[in-house]
């Protein structure tokens, strides 16, 4: 185990021990923090990138649209968000006005 995840670990125990609701993480509290860019990902490829970037430790998601239509932005968010429930990771959705 690397120290970074061995750190992460503890940090958790301690949570838990003190009684934190660990079930979804804050801002603040995230140890990765992860975007996924519709300019970089393709809508197409949104739900396995997010999967990977979920396995991969992702504390926090957030889908950024910028200059996107609204109906782009709500079908890629209703495709992640179960996948970040299931995951216990919080959604962050940005990016429209």
């Amino acid at each position: 185990m690397s120290a970074e995840r061995g750190t992460r670990n503890a940090k958790l125990k301690k949570m838990k021990k003190r009684g934190a609701h660990s079930e979804f993480r804050t801002p603040s509290s995230a140890f990765l923090y992860a975007i996924l860019d519709l300019g970089y990902t393709s809508e197409e490829k949104a739900a396995e990138t997010t999967a990977a970037l979920l396995a991969g430790g992702a504390d926090l998601l957030q889908l950024r649209a910028k200059g996107h239509d609204l109906a782009t932005i709500r079908r890629v968010a209703q495709t992640l968000i179960p996948l970040c429930r299931a995951a216990g990771v919080p959604f962050i959705l940005n990016d429209h006005p």
